[in-house]
């Protein structure tokens, strides 16, 4: 399997198919699964969904298959399986607050706004400094309309990481966009 892996960071991606193929035929465990990142690379990801989803049916309690469905199907813009696939990870693995992370940018992208808020509550009544989850919530809030909540989390994000260009950015849209010519005026006429 290492030789697909090989192959595969050489962008030799036909290669390493072939070698995943093989290795699967030679029954090592997780080489069947490791030929959906070729397959997507080479623009044939409804092959690389059928492969995983054959993988998932066979071993629905295997959470490397199904994080691998979820991401691939999250990448091609299939949300809406992709939320279903996170549900059923989270199911999994209740503990794993990426998962519900994850899950909660999904929901924002959808419009499930509540949903994704609360997903985001239930990581950042764990983690309260989870700067994932501030954020998160910060653009659900953003879109939402909630300019005051979406300013608050962003300014607690940008307290835990005032070196973060990415932290003080995000501060900048807590506000609507209507605020910030007079913002700007503000700042130039002082």
């Amino acid at each position: 399997m290492g030789l697909g892996h090989t192959l595969r960071s050489l962008n030799r991606r036909e290669e390493a198919l072939d070698a995943f193929h093989a290795a699967a035929k030679a029954g090592h465990p997780g080489a069947q699964a490791e030929a959906a990142n070729p397959l997507r690379d080479l623009g044939r990801p409804a092959e690389a969904v059928a492969l995983l989803r054959e993988l998932v049916a066979r071993e629905s309690s295997n959470t490397a298959h199904l994080a691998a469905l979820a991401n691939l199907l999250k990448q091609i813009g299939a949300r809406d399986e992709a939320i279903a696939a996170f549900r059923q990870l989270i199911a999994l693995e209740p503990a794993n607050l990426t998962l519900r992370i994850e899950l909660g940018h999904l929901l924002r992208e959808t419009d499930a706004l509540d949903e994704a808020e609360d997903v985001l509550g239930v990581v950042l009544r764990q983690m309260p400094d989870n700067a994932s989850a501030l954020n998160a919530l910060g653009w659900v809030f953003r879109k939402a309309k909630r300019f005051d909540a979406a300013t608050d989390r962003f300014q607690k994000l940008s307290a835990l990481q005032p070196a973060k260009v990415g932290a003080l950015h995000a501060l900048g849209y807590g506000a609507p966009f209507s605020d910030w010519p007079c913002r700007i005026e503000n700042q130039h006429s002082t």
